[in-house]
């Protein structure tokens, strides 16, 4: 259920990206990597923690990407390894 609930998450931060954060794609794609790795989808996970990764480096705000990378970087990414 959490993959689902991910990916329509997504859907929905792209369907109204002109009324996000900046920040809100970049957590979008997170919660998509890491649920697809905790689900055993490998190479799903890698391609949505790349997203993430760069999704992240756009952040504009100083202390949300700080914060946004702690996040990134911490917690488990269930066997897949840290970039």
């Amino acid at each position: 259920q959490a993959l689902e609930h991910a990916t329509r998450c997504l859907e929905l931060t792209e369907e109204n990206a002109a009324e996000m954060m900046d920040f809100d794609c970049a957590y979008a794609y997170e919660m998509l990597a890491r649920c697809n790795a905790a689900v055993g989808k490998i190479d799903e996970a890698i391609e949505y923690r790349s997203k993430a990764r760069l999704a992240g480096e756009e952040i504009r705000e100083k202390d949300d990407k700080e914060l946004f990378f702690d996040d990134f970087n911490g917690g488990d990414w269930y066997g897949i390894r840290p970039v």
